[in-house]
C-alpha cells in the first residue's frame, strides 16, 4: 500500500473552497456595485456642475469665471455625497462580513 504525499491541512482547504468561492463572489459584487455607484455619482455631479455653470453664464450679465467656480464647487459637493454613500456601503458590508465570519466579533463584544 503506497500512500500519496499529502499536505497538512489539505482537507481543510477542500472544505473551505466553497466558502472562499462565495467570498470571492461577494467581493466581486461589492466592487462592481461600488464602481457603478462611483460612476453614477461622477455623472450626476458633472450634470449638476454644468447646470450650475450654465445658469451663471446664460444670465443677462454673464460671468464665466463665476460660473466655472460655482460649477466646480457644485461638482465637489455632489461628489462628497457620493463618496459618503460609498463609504457607508463599504463600512456596512465590512461590519456585516466581520460579524458573520467571527462569531465572537465586535457585535457580541460587551461595551
Amino acid at each position: 500500500m503506497s500512500q500519496e504525499p499529502t499536505i497538512p491541512g489539505q482537507d481543510n482547504q477542500n472544505r473551505s473552497a466553497p466558502h472562499v468561492s462565495e467570498f470571492a463572489g461577494e467581493l466581486s459584487r461589492l466592487l462592481i456595485g461600488t464602481t457603478f455607484e462611483l460612476l453614477g455619482g461622477v455623472a450626476h455631479a458633472s450634470a449638476e456642475a454644468f447646470q450650475t455653470a450654465n445658469s451663471h453664464v446664460s444670465t443677462q450679465h454673464p460671468n464665466i469665471v463665476e460660473g466655472m467656480l460655482k460649477g466646480n464647487a457644485r461638482f465637489l459637493e455632489e461628489m462628497s455625497h457620493t463618496m459618503t454613500t460609498v463609504a457607508e456601503r463599504l463600512r456596512s458590508r465590512h461590519t456585516a462580513g466581520s460579524d458573520q465570519s467571527d462569531p465572537g466579533g465586535p457585535a457580541s463584544a460587551a461595551p
